[in-house]
C-alpha cells in the first residue's frame, strides 16, 4: 500500500521541475554559443604560431612623405629674394655716387628715402615668405627622418622644435644648427654636407642685419649715410651667400631622405 502511494505520488507528481531544468540548461547554452560565436577563440586545430615573428610588418618609411613641390616652390621664393638683394646692393652703390653731387644742395635730413623704404619692405615680406616655406621643409623634414629611422639614431629634437629653437635667445645661437644636423645625420651621417657653412652665414646675416638697422637709424652726416650705405651693401652680399646656402641644404635634405626611403622600400 505504502508502495502503491508512493508509485501513484510518482505518476500523479507534476512535470514542471524537469521542464525548467531543461529550459534553464538551452538558455545557458545558448548563451555560451553566442559568446563563443561573438568572441571566438583561437583555433585548437590550427598550426602553431612562432610568437617570435609579428604577422605582418610595417612597411619600411611608413610616414613619409615627398618633399618635391615644396622644395621647388623654395627655389622660386630664394630666387626672388636674390633679385631683391640684388636690387638693394644696386641702390645702395647708387645712393653713394649721387652723395657727392647732392651735397652742396641738400641737407641729410631733405633726402627722400620712400624708394629705399619700399624696396626694404619688399626684402622683409620675401624673407618672411622664405622663411615659412623653409620651416615648414624643416618639419617635415623631421617627421620623415623619425619615420627613416630617426629614433635609432638618437633623434632627440621634435619636429615642432626644429622651428621653435630659432625664436628662443641665446640658444638659437647654436639649437637649430643641432636640430638639422640630427635630420641630415639619418640619411647620410658619414658628412655634414654644407651645413657648417649655412649656419656660420646664417649667423652672420642675423647678427650684421641687427648692427645694420643700428647704424642706418643713427646716421645723420652724409659720410655716415655712406658708411651706412656700404655696410648695407656687404649684408646684402652675405644674405645673396646665405640664400644659396640654404637652398644647398634643403635641396641636399630632399635628396638624401629619399634616396633613403627608396633605399628602404627595396629592402621591404
Amino acid at each position: 500500500m505504502l508502495h502503491g502511494c508512493v508509485g501513484a505520488e510518482r505518476t500523479t507528481s507534476p512535470p514542471w521541475p524537469r521542464r525548467t531544468f531543461s529550459l534553464r540548461a538551452q538558455t545557458l547554452w545558448s548563451m555560451i554559443r553566442d559568446e563563443m560565436s561573438a568572441n571566438p577563440g583561437p583555433n585548437p586545430y590550427a598550426p602553431p604560431i612562432d610568437d617570435a615573428q609579428p604577422e605582418s610588418l610595417p612597411t619600411a618609411g611608413a610616414g613619409y612623405r615627398d618633399q618635391g613641390t615644396r622644395l621647388s616652390l623654395i627655389a622660386v621664393l630664394l630666387g626672388v629674394l636674390v633679385v631683391t638683394s640684388l636690387a638693394a646692393m644696386w641702390s645702395c652703390l647708387a645712393a653713394n655716387e649721387l652723395v657727392p653731387a647732392i651735397f652742396a644742395i641738400l641737407e641729410p635730413r631733405d633726402v627722400g628715402t620712400e624708394g629705399l623704404d619700399v624696396l626694404s619692405a619688399s626684402s622683409t615680406a620675401v624673407y618672411l615668405v622664405c622663411a615659412i616655406a623653409i620651416g615648414a621643409f624643416l618639419v617635415r623634414a623631421n617627421h620623415n627622418a623619425r619615420a627613416l629611422g630617426g629614433p635609432e639614431h638618437g633623434m632627440t629634437i621634435s619636429p615642432g622644435w626644429t622651428v621653435g629653437w630659432f625664436f628662443v635667445p641665446f640658444v638659437n645661437l647654436f639649437r637649430p644648427y643641432q636640430a638639422v644636423k640630427e635630420i641630415w645625420a639619418v640619411s647620410q651621417p658619414e658628412r655634414s654636407g654644407p651645413l657648417t657653412a649655412w649656419w656660420a652665414l646664417w649667423l652672420i646675416m642675423s647678427l650684421g642685419g641687427r648692427l645694420v638697422d643700428r647704424v642706418s637709424e643713427s646716421a645723420e652726416t652724409w659720410d655716415e649715410i655712406i658708411a651706412s650705405n656700404w655696410l648695407n651693401f656687404a649684408h646684402n652680399g652675405v644674405t645673396i651667400a646665405a640664400t644659396v646656402a640654404v637652398f644647398l641644404v634643403v635641396r641636399g635634405l630632399h635628396e638624401i631622405q629619399q634616396q633613403h626611403a627608396s633605399g628602404l622600400r627595396r629592402e621591404a
